[in-house]
């Protein structure tokens, strides 16, 4: 039994594989152009739904590889992290307390990057990852340019 795949369908699945491979790697590189800012700065407050609408506090949010907004997590999954209104094209000190009071600090831990956040010429910063280890419990992220100061609060 001899099975031919004719040269017109080899050329439709490549193109179709390669198209499928730059809109993911478009989503990867850059993220939705959505500029919603969600409120980090209150310890108390855990709704990702409030946003804030004063662009001159540093804020800090949580999100799914994605961009999606969340803060709580599964154990073993990575926590991305943002940041805005920081002092522009400058190093952000981060800084994560697990719920078993270890602290984490940029880039050593349990961070994805070798070095620090760096922001943009807007102050802001996208994607820094921080990989969880199953600890469940309440996680505090805390960032600082040495000027100004933002905090967030998720779960695993």
């Amino acid at each position: 039994m001899e099975i031919s795949i004719s040269k017109k369908s080899i050329i439709l699945v490549s193109t179709l594989f390669f198209i499928s491979l730059f809109i993911i790697m478009t989503i990867c590189l850059y993220p939705s152009t959505d500029n919603s800012i969600y409120y980090g700065n209150k310890i108390s407050d855990h709704s990702l739904n409030e946003k804030i609408s004063n662009n001159d506090i540093s804020t800090l949010w949580t999100t799914d590889i994605f961009g999606n907004p969340k803060n709580d997590f599964k154990p073993g999954e990575i926590v991305y992290i943002h940041g805005s209104n920081f002092i522009p094209e400058s190093q952000v000190e981060l800084n994560i307390t697990r719920p078993n009071d270890v602290l984490d600090i940029a880039p050593d831990g349990r961070f994805g990057c070798n070095l620090l956040p760096f922001t943009n010429q807007n102050g802001d910063f996208y994607f820094y990852e921080y990989d969880l280890n199953g600890i469940e419990g309440e996680y505090l992220i805390q960032a600082t340019d040495s000027i100004n100061y933002a905090q967030v609060i998720f779960y695993d």
